[in-house]
């Protein structure tokens, strides 16, 4: 009969403490390894997407400045020239004010209600 002692005295036991230590070791590298193969073509995916995004910008970009020049020469051309730009600003300003707008009616609101709760 093989006893206990006798195993440890023949390093039996911890070798097939670290076998099985060792499987647990490759069988975590083996999922992290994995992962890491999905991340990583997750990244070249997007930068190849970042790619074409940046590429579509560039001739957004392109086609927005020639029709830039193409309205400014019908402006120019029915006599109304400048009228984008005041219109952008005009925007502008109509969004700022929403803003102001939007503020005095929440300071309005607030001396309301504590009027209103004052005379309760």
């Amino acid at each position: 009969m093989v006893t206990h002692s006798y195993l440890f005295s023949r390093n039996i036991i911890p070798v097939i403490y670290y076998f099985f230590q060792f499987r647990a070791y490759v069988n975590k590298l083996r999922s992290k390894s994995t992962i890491y193969k999905k991340k990583r073509q997750v990244l070249q995916d997007l930068k190849a997407e970042s790619g074409v995004v940046s590429r579509t910008v560039e001739i957004l970009k392109s086609r927005d400045d020639n029709i830039n020049k193409q309205l400014e020469a019908l402006e120019s051309k029915k006599g109304v020239a400048g009228y984008r730009d005041t219109q952008d600003e005009l925007e502008k300003v109509g969004i700022s004010l929403l803003g102001t707008n939007s503020t005095k009616l929440h300071v309005e609101i607030t001396l309301i209600n504590c009027a209103y709760f004052k005379g309760i």
